[in-house]
């Protein structure tokens, strides 16, 4: 177990986490092949990872070929104010 001062909380590491990595970017770069790499690494470990990117990002595509969950966003600048709800309804969904 790790313990968490900041937020005085206890994190269970023995079991597997549910993790929501979200990306705005429709390009490939460094940190969306970082966000890649990591989150098979993290399903490799067991664990369970959803990546919510926009639609017609590349990275939704290279993650879909990679077998990684994937749940499409809304994308551009207008796009923003609704993407609380839209992850809230991804992390009902999971």
């Amino acid at each position: 177990m790790v313990f968490s001062n900041l937020h005085k909380t206890v994190v269970n590491v023995n079991r597997p986490w549910r993790i929501l990595h979200t990306e705005s970017s429709l390009e490939m770069g460094g940190q969306e092949y970082r966000v890649l790499a990591e989150s098979l690494g993290m399903v490799k470990r067991g664990h369970e990872v959803i990546l919510a990117v926009p639609r017609g990002s590349q990275m939704a595509s290279l993650a879909r070929q990679k077998e990684l969950s994937v749940e499409l966003t809304a994308s551009g600048k207008a796009a923003w104010m609704s993407l609380v709800s839209t992850y809230l309804r991804i992390i009902r969904r999971h």
